[in-house]
């Protein structure tokens, strides 16, 4: 792991544990960018159990699409959410339509609104979502190119 990532995990462990109201239980992982930096805040916070929300906006030809597509859903897996604080975690919020599809996901399979929080890395400016906790905002026209890419 580079020293810069370290960091920035460290970081963010530091405003997640720093948070006087609510704890994460449980990381879900928006899949395919989220699951390098889950697994190690995960790790950081002493947190074993990490789920994986498949989204992409791309198809197999990689291009972009409309409408995002689902491939993996959180459907069996009520018993690890249930009255857990959830925490999400993506390597960038560029729109944020990631975390918003798997909050609706959640909400949808009887997940309240306050047991979701957020995190990345970054997020970007135009988007009109911002993460819970978060390292930095990027310019829109900053291109983020991390080492598990």
């Amino acid at each position: 792991m580079t020293k810069d990532l370290a960091g920035i995990i460290d970081y963010l462990a530091h405003k997640i544990r720093s948070d006087r109201v609510w704890q994460p239980n449980i990381v879900i992982t928006m899949a395919k960018g989220g699951l390098i930096p889950a697994r190690l805040l995960a790790k950081t916070l002493g947190i074993t159990r990490i789920l994986s929300y498949g989204i992409s906006f791309y198809d197999e030809n990689d291009q972009k699409t409309v409408d995002p597509v689902i491939y993996q859903g959180l459907e069996g897996c009520e018993p690890y959410l249930k009255d857990k604080n959830i925490l999400l975690v993506d390597d960038i919020s560029d729109t944020g339509e990631s975390f918003r599809s798997c909050i609706t996901h959640l909400k949808d399979m009887g997940v309240y609104h306050k047991n979701i929080r957020s995190s990345s890395l970054f997020y970007k400016k135009r988007g009109s979502y911002i993460p819970t906790y978060n390292f930095g905002v990027l310019n829109d026209d900053i291109w983020a190119h991390f080492p598990w890419e």
